[in-house]
């Protein structure tokens, strides 16, 4: 269920509130955040998940970043359901079933769509409700990724003097064949400003850590090409920061964002053919093409390259295994030492459980990927 217009302000603010006179007497824990529970559930199983989740969250004391509590949202969900979080997941949870269709499952696509921007979404409340308790500070708090020598961090609107230096470069802004004029660095500004609110993510502002300058922007968007609609990187960098590695590294840090927060399998780029820097950072984050469409600019016809670079095959095959096999296999499997370690038991527990020889077959075809 998604609470928009006055009804979200109303329960944004029944929410602060309720934490205000909680943190009165107690320290919050991001399991507060679990009540009120959800009116609507995506199966069965999920409001059971919901308490265990809450459990899970008990010892984490607010405040939290944006970014940890993701992490251990992600953690906390394959931790009880034995799978990776993802739009298609449903896995079944033995300890949840009572019965009747779909007893027992839960719903990736519910906890992610649903649950987590909620969950979010009272953090963001109760953060702001009193700084002194409870706000981390202003760049912790912003901060999306980081990467040694970056960290990108939500763009701000007193952001405009340094975006403005970017956007009006002709040299910088040759791609889209004109530089921004004052009024268009504002509303460009304000529409990512609106994509926050409305996707989660969009270009983000990318601070050296070194000098604390913003020398580019680069992000996730959610844009059409063509018919079809993907989550998508974009990146622009000011002139003084080419050639010194910042594009790939943003990028790469974002599509990893892509895949492991956002949980989309795929993650694309729309290029022009004429912009050969930005075809050299997709090539180098191990894009390729997949087709060619146009779009319309200013009222102009501009031919695209759309890259794409899918999440990476282990991980796939490890979704696609965890979805196969009974739940009494079921494995924490993250690395390549994870599995191999499991490997002799889980061989000795199929024996013993005398499960068929397919059983066997998917082991040692999942072996394979890691060899």
């Amino acid at each position: 269920m998604k609470l928009s217009g006055p009804a979200h302000g109303r329960a944004c603010e029944v929410c602060r509130k309720v934490y205000k006179s909680m943190s009165d007497t107690k320290r919050l824990t991001a399991a507060d955040l679990f009540e009120p529970k959800p009116q609507n559930w995506g199966l069965r199983g999920d409001p059971y998940l919901w308490e265990d989740m809450k459990k899970n969250f008990s010892s984490v004391t607010l405040p939290v970043s944006t970014e940890v509590f993701i992490e251990k949202f992600r953690a906390g969900f394959e931790e009880i359901t034995g799978m990776p979080l993802t739009q298609d997941c449903h896995p079944l949870v033995p300890e949840y079933s009572g019965g009747g269709m779909s007893a027992g499952q839960v719903s990736g696509r519910f906890w992610l769509n649903e649950a987590l921007p909620l969950l979010l979404e009272r953090l963001k409340s109760v953060c702001s409700e009193d700084s002194d308790k409870i706000i981390p500070s202003e760049t912790e708090q912003d901060i999306i990724v980081q990467t040694q020598r970056l960290y990108l961090r939500k763009i701000r609107r007193n952001d405009k003097l340094a975006i403005s230096r970017i956007l009006q470069d002709e040299k910088v802004m040759y791609a889209w064949e004109h530089d921004f004029s004052d009024d268009e660095v504002i509303d460009w500004i304000e529409q990512n400003l609106m994509r926050y609110q409305r996707d989660g993510y969009s270009y983000w502002a990318v601070i050296e850590k070194n000098t604390g300058d913003l020398v580019g922007l680069c992000g996730l968007l959610f844009e059409k090409a063509g018919e079809e609609t993907n989550v998508g990187v974009g990146y622009i960098f000011g002139k003084s920061f080419w050639h010194m590695g910042y594009a790939y590294e943003s990028a790469s840090a974002c599509v990893d964002y892509a895949f492991r927060v956002l949980g989309v399998d795929q993650v694309t780029a729309q290029i022009r053919p004429n912009n050969h820097s930005s075809i050299k950072v997709a090539e180098k984050l191990g894009m390729t093409v997949r087709s060619q469409f146009v779009k319309r600019y200013r009222g102009k016809d501009m031919v695209h390259l759309l890259y794409s670079i899918e999440k990476e095959t282990e991980t796939c095959m490890r979704r696609k295994f965890c979805m196969a096999v009974p739940l009494w296999l079921h494995v924490k499997v993250r690395t390549t030492s994870d599995f191999r370690q499991y490997h002799g038991n889980a061989r000795r527990t199929e024996m013993a459980a005398g499960m068929n020889f397919a059983i066997g077959r998917m082991l040692n075809d999942y072996e394979k990927i890691f060899k």
